[in-house]
């Protein structure tokens, strides 16, 4: 439970702009981390580490499970991230919880910029695939997917 919490109010902290950017828009403007969401990260960790009732302390060990949870939560399906991205952001896998304590944001801040341009992406692509194909939707066709 504490767990959840504390990923819950760090991706808050997270996404407090990210809410009403539309994804064209998105691309254009990557999002930064501001002084008052890596105070809330901190005082989040703080509370829930010491005032919960199951006390986690934010280690080494939760710094990967947060960075696990927020690769997950961005994309559960794998549609966005490569195996190099993640390998790219692995050095920091358990140095978040350092970065959370020292109000360094930038590092979550760049892995949901580069989901951010991957969304967009794949959006111009749907749309361009949309203008130049021709769809025809008079024959009883079907499609089964697997995830």
């Amino acid at each position: 439970m504490k767990k959840q919490m504390l990923l819950v109010a760090v991706l808050a902290a997270l996404s407090v702009q990210a809410g009403a950017a539309a994804p064209e828009k998105a691309a254009e403007t990557p999002l930064k981390p501001q002084v008052g969401q890596a105070q809330a990260a901190v005082w989040a960790s703080r509370v829930l580490g010491r005032l919960h009732y199951k006390a986690v302390p934010l280690d080494d060990a939760m710094s990967e499970k947060i960075f696990d949870r927020y690769f997950k939560s961005l994309d559960s399906e794998k549609l966005f991230f490569t195996q190099a991205d993640i390998d790219q952001y692995a050095i920091v896998r358990t140095r978040l919880d350092d970065a959370i304590n020292g109000e360094n944001l930038s590092v979550p801040f760049a892995i949901f910029n580069l989901y951010q341009q991957r969304l967009g992406e794949r959006i111009a692509y749907a749309r361009e695939l949309v203008k130049t194909s021709k769809f025809e939707f008079n024959s009883d066709e079907s499609y089964q997917y697997d995830r």
